[in-house]
């Protein structure tokens, strides 16, 4: 799930931090920049975890600055095609869930790929505005053919298990003004941010159409590992 990727970069130290250790004026610039961030074709940037290479600093005309050449691994998140993880139920729409690991939201779970004899309902809930999906539990074999099948809930909130299939990186490249403002009473007006929405620039897909995937609750055996994991995830967002 986590790994380390190699970096390089050119370093700017300003003379307000000539006080510090080159090294820590060096770690703090590179996690101002890169923690929190996405990497293209690398993942979700976590922190610098250490510097391996550090060039002799040299002084640019016009900005005051020793700029540094560096190399150093990033601890980055990045899981595997075919990873088990779990995560908290963010929102559900007719046409996938969204899933958050606290700090990390954009894990989606396409209708593709939620168990066979699923439904989505939107009932008038303030705690589920956006409707959710359900699980109708296959009957037994001995099960009488008019029995009544079981129906899971897949809730906001919810933890639940779900196995990557898919990263999918996205590069936002700028656009024309056409494309940021619409024309109202013969003006131009910005779009608003509900309106304007792009893929992020990383996504991860998952199923949950698999045995002992979906909501951690459905399958019993897992409650107390489940819970400290919900337990860390909690901690994790507070």
């Amino acid at each position: 799930m986590f790994i380390l990727s190699e970096v390089k970069d050119s370093v700017p130290i300003f003379p307000t931090n000539f006080g510090l250790p080159t090294h820590e004026a060096i770690t703090s610039y590179l996690n101002k920049k890169y923690a929190n961030k996405i990497l293209q074709q690398v993942g979700f940037c976590l922190a610098v975890w250490d510097l391996v290479e550090c060039g002799d600093g040299k002084v640019r005309w016009g900005d005051g600055a020793v700029w540094y050449k560096v190399k150093f691994n990033l601890l980055v998140f990045q899981p595997f095609s075919g990873e088990v993880l779990v995560g908290k139920v963010l929102s559900s729409t007719p046409d996938r869930i969204r899933i958050s690991l606290g700090f990390f939201d954009d894990i989606y779970i396409l209708i593709s790929s939620l168990p066979a004899d699923e439904f989505f309902f939107d009932p008038e809930d303030p705690d589920q505005p956006t409707g959710a999906h359900y699980w109708l539990v296959p009957l037994d074999e001995d099960a009488p053919s008019d029995s009544e099948r079981t129906k899971l809930p897949i809730l906001n909130n919810d933890m639940i298990r779900f196995r990557i299939t898919a990263s999918k990186f996205q590069e936002h490249e700028p656009r024309p003004p056409s494309e940021r403002s619409k024309i109202v009473d013969g003006m131009a007006v910005p779009v608003d941010d509900d309106e304007d929405e792009q893929l992020p620039s990383w996504l991860l897909e998952a199923t949950i159409a698999e045995q002992g995937l979906g909501v951690t609750g459905w399958w019993p055996a897992g409650d107390d590992e489940d819970q400290e994991e919900a337990d860390e995830l909690a901690m994790d967002e507070s």
